[in-house]
């Protein structure tokens, strides 16, 4: 088989979504001919932040006949260690602004600046490796793919995009004149760094094109996806005295939360039934200042909207086994994002509520796949609550009859042939 070197800052035993898309190739690259090798650092089981201490922290390579993965310490910094007290939360803000100005430069100022001497030693000792992909978040680990390419000219060297960089739709304005500095020095950071790439990966179609017009490059759409179907079963796992509504996972700033909530309240206000409604918020605590927001909109309806803290997969599909719809939102400005949690709710075989509707890529999968409701107003919202009220006093269950081989290119086996047919071609010229 074919060596492949994969970089990613986040992996197993992490709690990250961005592990999922590495997890998936680790699983089924060997299968279309490739030995994927990753790097990464070391996490402590379920992580939630990046910066809390890590318990076991020296080199870990796990090798398998099929992979090898190799977990770096983490050597944490001057800004990671005053994230321990709350009182140097200024000193931690200058930190990281002082990494974000000179990892432009120098790769030494990076977190996780043992990658590269580390890579630099597996590409020497291993010389079948031929491609190296740096996925980002974090994007600045572009660089370690730029030299890598540098040093070794025959690897065929490919920037994962999970999300888009400097070509994001959506951007910080709280402080306008440094953000716009630290915007134009990622700019050029991100033209140098993929100036020397072959190709590049991203998620969706319009992210493709936008990256594209950018850096110059050619791009190839490899989409998150998920990994298998849970089967609903005939036998209603809802309890039929209420309606429940479940959002799992962070939000933020540019999600309009605003219609899905007013209108809930709204509606409460109007119906007299004995079917109670329950909106329950999962893990929304990642973003205090969205949760803070959320907390504040729902706090005269207690018994409506219910906050929970975030919750691992197993715990997560625990909680939810008795939910009737699924949340989403669109993202304000943004299309062509496919969010991780739509593959999520999907495969957890639930109807998915999208309010508002984003226009793009997540309406017309549900569509597609027949998998859940889009609404853009109060009154749209009001009619499909009725809908389902009525299913529920009549211990109906709520309809869903998704297309699930419409959805099949969205699992993730799927998904990493599209990417090992592109690699191919470049292993064969």
């Amino acid at each position: 088989m074919k060596k492949i070197l994969i970089v990613s800052y986040f992996y197993k035993p992490s709690n990250f979504v961005a592990v999922e898309r590495i997890e998936s190739w680790v699983k089924y690259l060997p299968d279309n001919g490739f030995f994927p090798i990753v790097v990464t650092r070391n996490w402590n089981e379920n992580q939630k932040t990046i910066v809390e201490r890590v318990h076991k922290n020296e080199l870990h390579v796990f090798k398998t006949s099929l992979s090898e993965i190799h977990s770096l310490p983490v050597y944490r910094s001057i800004r990671d260690r005053c994230s321990d007290f709350r009182i140097l939360k200024p000193l931690q803000k200058f930190f990281t602004l002082f990494e974000l100005l000179f990892s432009n430069f120098f790769n030494s100022f990076l977190p996780f600046s043992n990658f590269l001497p580390y890579c630099e030693k597996l590409i020497k000792e291993n010389p079948l490796i031929d491609t190296v992909i740096v996925s980002g978040t974090p994007f600045k680990a572009y660089s370690i793919g730029y030299r890598l390419k540098k040093k070794f000219p025959h690897l065929v060297w490919i920037p994962d995009y999970r999300d888009e960089w400097t070509t994001h739709q959506n951007t910080d304005n709280v402080y306008p004149i440094l953000n716009k500095l630290l915007f134009k020095l990622d700019r050029k950071s991100e033209i140098k760094w993929t100036s020397n790439s072959n190709f590049f990966i991203t998620v969706s179609t319009p992210w493709r094109d936008s990256i594209k017009k950018l850096i110059k490059k050619d791009g190839v759409v490899v989409k998150n996806g998920f990994k298998e179907l849970i089967p609903r079963t005939n036998k209603s796992e809802s309890d039929p005295s209420k309606l429940k509504i479940v959002y799992a996972g962070t939000m933020y700033d540019s999600q309009p939360i605003e219609l899905f909530i007013s209108s809930i309240i709204s509606y409460c206000k109007k119906i007299c039934s004995g079917i109670k409604l329950e909106v329950h918020f999962i893990g929304t605590e990642i973003m205090k200042t969205v949760d803070l927001k959320l907390r504040h909109l729902t706090k005269e309806y207690p018994e409506v909207f219910h906050f929970s803290k975030r919750l691992n997969k197993i715990e997560l599909l625990k909680n939810t086994i008795d939910t009737d719809i699924f949340l989403l939102t669109s993202f304000k400005n943004v299309i062509g994002w496919y969010p991780v949690k739509l593959f999520d709710y999907y495969s957890k075989g639930k109807p998915i509520l999208l309010i508002p509707s984003d226009g793009s890529v997540i309406e017309e999968f549900l569509h597609k796949t027949n998998s859940g409701y889009v609404v853009n107003s109060e009154i749209e919202l009001h009619q499909l609550l009725d809908k389902l009220f009525q299913k529920k006093k009549n211990k109906l269950p709520i309809p869903y009859y998704p297309n699930h081989k419409e959805a099949a290119i969205f699992l993730r086996e799927n998904q990493t042939k599209i990417l090992a047919d592109k690699l191919k071609e470049y292993s064969n010229n």
